[in-house]
């Protein structure tokens, strides 16, 4: 399996907004060298892939609810 990490984010995303009226969370996949909002930003395709299917399941679990 994927290793998980609770982050608290600073950062003023769409969900700052959203976080008013329901509640909200946010997927973050890792950067190489941990280089995020810059050009030289990249994240493998397998990190991407692993993202996505962490939305899907994310999204299942809480449409079966």
């Amino acid at each position: 399996g994927l290793s998980t990490r609770r982050m608290p984010s600073g950062a003023g995303h769409d969900a700052q907004s959203i976080a008013l009226f329901a509640p909200v969370g946010m997927i973050f996949v890792p950067s190489v060298a941990g280089v995020s909002h810059a050009p030289e930003e990249h994240t493998t395709p397998q990190d991407i892939i692993n993202g996505a299917n962490v939305l899907l399941r994310t999204l299942l679990e809480l449409d079966r609810r």
